[in-house]
């Protein structure tokens, strides 16, 4: 009897195409739907994650690292208050080498130049808030004591637009000479990979001893967001699944209640209740292998012919112009296996009722 089983098999599958019809589109359509909220969920994500680490380190030190497959500058961060024509505002200042600014951040710079002595770059919408410009001054305050406040000011010599309003409205960019005025550098470093800072900063705690903080520590709220959004991806699209899985249901017990006859057949010459069970469960297998398989093929070309139109974003509502598309062999995976799953899972009930099927009964009247 095992030498027939994939002929059985075959032979459900086929001779029924019409009534899985229907749950092949919609396992079809489940892994295409996956594939595609997975890769556009991944791209949000990873434009998230470029935008924030595109200026802000992957990781800070108080001591040099030794990374061979990173670029490390030294850089000061700080807090401090700034007095404009507007009034006081709290800002963040980030003093940056000339060299190290040319060399990763030149981008960022939307109108003049780097500072010089005596003069600062400063975020695009803390100039429109506070209406400054070019050549404007802006006095920064140091406080060694209550009664020992240093005031300076510094000519504005430029605009920078680093892609997110929390850095836009507060930043401050000096001359790393001038910044450790306010305090003392530290060690900036930017991995290939920014997703391994937390493994990196660990590392080097534990093996060295080191004071080294990753930007997911930094900015657990960013790395929460992140992990949030896969997560009720995968919800979401897991119901979804579901409804496919509904369809198989119905289909398979379509087949158990037309084939009683051929199953009563099978029983009384020899086949085990076990075997009928994996009969009926290895007919939506086979529909939900098929459907997962198409399903992959169509999902990834949609997801290339979305990254090569490039729809058009909102320009004040998202961080990018378009829709972004990041997509994953695993997210393919992921898809497909979990359709096939669901898929058999819904088959066990129907496969069940054929297993208890009473050959006596469905054969008497023949």
């Amino acid at each position: 009897m095992n030498k027939i089983f994939p002929l059985l098999v075959t032979r459900f599958v086929f001779s029924d195409r019409k009534h899985f019809l229907l749950p092949f589109i919609a396992i079809t359509i489940a892994v295409v739907g996956m594939i595609v909220v997975f890769s556009v969920i991944r791209g949000f994500d990873r434009s998230l994650i470029e935008t924030m680490t595109g200026f802000y380190p992957h990781l800070i030190s108080l001591n040099p690292l030794d990374l061979k497959e990173a670029e490390g500058y030294r850089m000061v961060f700080s807090e401090t208050v700034a007095q404009t024509p507007a009034g006081f505002k709290g800002v963040l200042v980030f003093g940056i080498e000339e060299e190290a600014f040319k060399k990763r951040f030149k981008s960022y710079l939307k109108q003049g130049r780097y500072p010089g002595v005596g003069e600062c770059l400063i975020g695009e919408d803390l100039a429109l808030e506070n209406g400054l410009n070019i050549g404007d001054k802006l006095a920064l305050f140091k406080a060694d004591s209550l009664l020992k406040i240093d005031r300076r000011e510094y000519a504005i010599s430029g605009i920078v637009d680093f892609g997110l309003y929390q850095y836009n409205s507060r930043s401050v960019v000096l001359r790393l000479e001038d910044a450790e005025m306010f305090q003392s550098s530290l060690y900036a470093y930017y991995l290939d990979d920014p997703m391994k800072a937390n493994e990196v900063a660990t590392a080097f705690r534990n093996e060295q001893g080191a004071i080294v903080r990753s930007w997911l520590e930094l900015n657990s709220t960013y790395a929460k967001a992140l992990k949030v959004d896969q997560l009720f991806a995968i919800i979401i699209t897991v119901f979804i699944v579901m409804l496919s899985g509904f369809g198989v249901s119905n289909s398979v017990l379509y087949s158990v209640l037309t084939r009683r006859k051929q199953v009563g057949v099978l029983i009384s010459l020899g086949m085990e209740p076990a075997g009928i069970r994996k009969l009926f469960i290895a007919i939506p297998l086979v529909v939900s292998l098929i459907g997962a398989g198409v399903g992959s093929a169509i999902g990834v070309l949609v997801t290339f012919l979305l990254r090569f139109v490039k729809i058009p974003l909102p320009e004040d509502v998202f961080l990018t112009d378009y829709l972004p598309v990041a997509l994953k062999v695993q997210d393919v995976l992921v898809a497909s296996a979990l359709v096939v799953l669901i898929s058999v899972v819904f088959s066990v009930m129907p496969s069940s009722m054929a297993a208890r099927t009473d050959p006596v009964e469905v054969l008497r009247g023949e």
